[in-house]
């Protein structure tokens, strides 16, 4: 199963209308993933999935500001201001496209929190920070697109607009009708003027007044009518596009993905392949034998082999872990060590482990010195850690009973460092803790597949909304 990046400290209610928000990530390998993605789809992750929730990222820097005014020029209330007006944007979606027909499965579909406020207006209750998105200001979808809004000027880091929202929200409210969407200087007598303030004075009163808006208020036309996820315009799309080939980078890769050759080979596995291995499929497959001898292809070869390297020794120190927990799992949950290290099963998983993993160790050794030789690769701190790892791999020793306890003492660091029990207690007989079994008929083996997502999928659904792709049905969500 892919690991999926941790966003928040805290979990989060149950939403199947999202990827979930954090991994248990029990051998601590998500935070290096992440920082070699980022070399090769800068300003993507692995949770965004719809272009028009750049837009509305956009759009609630502005709406905040005007909240702000509203409230005396209270800047404390200016996060609380961006929550209400998503809460209030989630809630608008859901109760406006509620049927299961294509039209108005499409307008929601993929929206952070969208059960969850499923849920709220089936009771007839507001939508509060205490019924939706723990951590929303991370894992709402103001939070799920801050990365790539960052990135690309949209937002400040402290979320207030960047100097690129002007392009967008023109862009946006011309072809929703909505001219002087960016008149803040009083009152304006224009439709878009007049649409911001008074979904402005919306928020303010749920902020000051407590005052969610009943059923038959505007605000949920306003919002809903204006801001429907499948309805990206042609302008809207062009603006999003020019900025995303801002970084040269991102824009080598994007036209990559877009060929017909790498689109028709990503479209044949979406539909029967688990995402590690379309992900490795396409990067390894089909994007490194297309590049070329120049500085960005260079790159992004560089990375994408260091990517490579890298998933290789960690599906190996997971297979270890696994095979670990499929014992267990296939006992009484609890055996003495000696038993348990000479049941043949593991014995034969981690000798096959142990033989391949020099040799993927010395690929990732390599890796990490072509990323060396380049400069725009060259980051201290990555390839610090990146070497560290390979120490902790290597370090691990020829033997199997050396090996597993390398990675057992690795996994209780990290449950260490998080706080957190490790899975398996390693007392005089060692026990599985309850919910970490694995039920498979046979020890996981990760072949081929990356545990870690690498935005391949995204990169491909944020192509469709902007028109650059064919949409397809079918991703899971209703």
């Amino acid at each position: 199963m892919p690991l999926v990046p941790e966003s928040l400290p805290m979990a989060t209610p149950f939403d199947p209308s999202e990827d979930p928000p954090g991994s248990i990530d029990p051998l601590g390998t998500l935070a290096l993933a992440e920082r070699l993605a980022d070399n090769v789809l800068p300003g993507f992750t692995a949770r965004m999935w719809r272009a028009r929730l750049l837009t509305f990222t956009t759009l609630s820097g502005a709406m905040s500001d005007r909240v702000v005014r509203l409230m005396d020029g209270r800047e404390d209330v200016r996060l609380e201001a961006r929550l209400a007006f998503e809460r209030l944007f989630v809630s608008a979606l859901v109760r406006t496209y509620q049927g299961k027909d294509d039209s108005e499965v499409a307008a929601r579909r993929r929206l952070p929190g969208s059960d969850l406020a499923r849920t709220a207006l089936a009771a007839n209750e507001p939508l509060t920070r205490n019924n939706f998105l723990r951590g929303q200001a991370v894992n709402g979808p103001f939070g799920v697109m801050a990365r790539l809004a960052r990135n690309l000027g949209l937002v400040e880091p402290d979320g207030n607009q960047g100097r690129n929202a002007p392009q967008l929200l023109l862009a946006w409210s011309e072809e929703r009708e909505l001219p002087g969407i960016l008149d803040d200087n009083g009152p304006s007598d224009r439709p878009g003027g007049q649409w911001a303030a008074d979904v402005a004075k919306t928020v303010s009163k749920c902020l000051a007044q407590k005052e969610w808006p009943g059923a038959g208020h505007q605000i949920w036309d306003q919002l809903a009518v204006h801001l429907r996820l499948d309805e990206v315009g042609r302008k809207e799309r062009a603006a999003m596009g020019q900025l995303l080939e801002g970084d040269e980078t991102r824009r080598r890769l994007l036209g990559i993905l877009r060929s017909p050759s790498v689109l028709a080979k990503y479209r044949a596995m979406a539909g029967t392949e688990s995402r590690g291995t379309i992900e490795r499929s396409i990067l390894v497959g089909s994007v490194l034998p297309t590049l070329g001898d120049g500085p960005v292809d260079v790159m992004l070869g560089a990375a994408i082999k260091a990517i490579n390297a890298y998933e290789t020794v960690v599906a190996l120190l997971q297979e270890v872990f696994d095979g670990l927990l499929w014992v267990l799992s296939h006992g009484s949950a609890r055996s003495h060590p000696d038993t348990l290290l000479a049941d043949p099963r593991l014995v034969a998983q981690v000798r096959r482990v142990s033989g391949a993993l020099a040799g993927a160790v010395a690929s990732l050794g390599r890796a990490i010195e072509e990323m060396r030789a380049i400069p725009a690769l060259d980051d201290p701190a990555l390839a610090a850690s990146l070497v560290q790892f390979c120490d902790d791999a290597w370090l691990s020793g020829p033997s199997e009973q050396t090996l597993i306890e390398a990675v057992l003492a690795r996994h209780e660091r990290v449950q260490r460092e998080k706080g957190k029990a490790p899975w398996i207690d390693r007392g005089r007989e060692w026990t599985l803790l309850p919910g970490f079994g694995i039920a498979d008929a046979e020890p996981p083996v990760h072949v081929d597949a990356y545990l870690h997502p690498f935005r391949i999928p995204n990169a491909y659904s944020i192509l469709a909304d902007l028109g650059q792709v064919p949409k397809e049905r079918g991703n899971g969500e209703a």
